[in-house]
């Protein structure tokens, strides 16, 4: 917080014989941590993602993409004019989010904090499971 003196000349701060302090104005926003990321209590805004969000929405958008490929190939999207030239395109875009999702699970399992599990609810989705989580914490202390 920065304080600083009003301007005024000193014959008035001595004649109203007290100083005056001017606090600048700061925006405050209330934000809580967790293993998703950072977001703000009243807003359902995600300030900033952490890997394992950022990996929990490309896998849950790969699905949705993987569901809607399968759909148009059912309606012979192999044969359209459209598919044969944007045809590179989509599977480069297709084997970036590969190696995307292959590097962010190597990364995950390499600290071994969570797990994903498929929802077995018929929604789309995983559900995070971790040891943090699961367990209490031992303490095998003096």
């Amino acid at each position: 917080m920065h304080l600083h003196m009003e301007e005024m000349s000193p014959r008035d701060r001595t004649s109203r014989g007290m100083s005056k302090f001017k606090i600048k104005r700061k925006s405050f926003r209330l934000c809580y941590r967790d293993q998703y990321g950072t977001s703000a209590c009243n807003e359902s805004l995600m300030l900033r993602m952490t890997p394992l969000h950022k990996e929990l929405s490309l896998r849950t958008e790969a699905i949705i993409v993987a569901t809607l490929y399968k759909m148009l190939k059912a309606n012979g999207m192999h044969q359209w004019v459209v598919f044969q030239e944007h045809k590179s395109t989509i599977k480069k875009s297709i084997d970036d989010l590969k190696q995307t999702l292959l590097r962010y699970k190597s990364n995950r399992i390499k600290l071994g904090l969570f797990y994903l599990v498929p929802r077995k609810d018929g929604k789309i989705g995983f559900i995070v499971r971790s040891p943090l989580l699961d367990k209490p914490i031992e303490y095998h202390g003096k």
